[in-house]
Parts: C-alpha cells; structure tokens; sequence
C-alpha cells in the first residue's frame, strides 16, 4: 500500500504538467481575445499627401480613408479623426461612398465625392458597408487659418461570419494635409 512519502514525488510533477498547461491556455485565451477584440479588416491604404494653401471657405478637402478590400460586409459603428496637427481647427465628418476603387482622387476637393459615388451616405452607427465595394471618406473642413493633419481614422466595427464576428476598433493610418489661410 502507498505512502504519503511514496505519493508525493509523483504528485509533484503532475502538478508542474498541470500547471503548465493551464498557463499555456491563459496565455491562448488571450491572445484570442485580442485577435477578436482589434478587427483588421481594412488595413492602411498607405499613402499621404497636402494641399496648397486655399482660402478657408475653399479648404474643404474629401479624402478616401479606407481602400476597397476583398472582405464581407462590416457594421460600422463610429469613425472619429485622429489629428497629427489641427491649428485650422477643422472638423471631420464621414460618409460611405460606393464606387470603384481609386475613383475618388486623394485630397479630392469638395464636392467631388458627390460626382463619382453612387450612393453617398452618411456614415451613422449600424451602418452596413460591404468593403469590395464601398469605402469611407472623410470630409475635412477647416473652421480657421492654419493646417488640419488628419493622420488617422478610428473605426469601429463589428465583421460578420467569416471573421467570427469580431468587434473592436481599427485605425487607418493615412497622412493627410490640408492646408487653409
């Protein structure tokens, strides 16, 4: 019959197995969440550009934020600008704009996204957009005198299906300057 001193040796490295393993799918856990939690669907479109210098009431500058990415449909929640630089003060507003990719020139001037996009719709909490054929363009206006470097824009959004419905928060990053006297 065993002893207590005879149990104890082999006890001893099942527990460190057993431990072991449990930190190895804590640590796999959280990895998942993250991966679940920082969707990437859109990616960076990577590019930059800046604008001459424009009287501020002819400053108001369209630029594409997101390219168009072979993925499912997202539910978009939010967009907000993330500014590099903003003495112009301005205010970015977003829309959805489905057309082909690329037919929104970088740095478009206002308007321009109304000529070329087929809808054009607001981009509002719970709004669909399917990303192989739409994209999102910030409309950046400045209120004043000085440059709006919009470096970034901070999406939220929720994938479907394919993505294991993923929900969290994605940042494009883009360099984009307008430039208002």
């Amino acid at each position: 019959m065993p002893t207590l001193e005879s149990a104890t040796p082999r006890t001893a490295p099942r527990q460190v197995v057993v431990g072991l393993v449990l930190v190895a799918m804590l640590v796999a856990l959280g990895f998942g969440v993250r991966w679940w939690m920082h969707p990437s669907v859109f990616g960076d479109p990577g590019y930059g550009f800046r604008t001459g210098a424009h009287p501020v009431q002819d400053a108001v500058t369209e630029v594409p934020v997101t390219p168009n990415r072979d993925e499912d449909p997202v539910t978009v929640r939010s967009a907000e600008p993330v500014w590099g630089d903003n003495t112009a003060r301005a205010t970015a507003t977003f829309q959805v704009c489905r057309a082909a990719d690329n037919a929104l020139a970088i740095g478009a001037p206002a308007g321009s996204a109304a000529m070329v996009c087929d809808p054009l719709r607001p981009l509002e909490d719970g709004v669909q957009l399917d990303p192989r054929q739409e994209f999102v363009i910030a409309s950046v206006t400045p209120t004043t005198a000085g440059l709006a470097r919009l470096v970034g824009v901070r999406l939220t959004y929720m994938t479907g299906r394919s993505h294991l419905f993923q929900r969290g928060t994605e940042v494009v990053h883009l360099d984009a300057t307008v430039v208002a006297r």
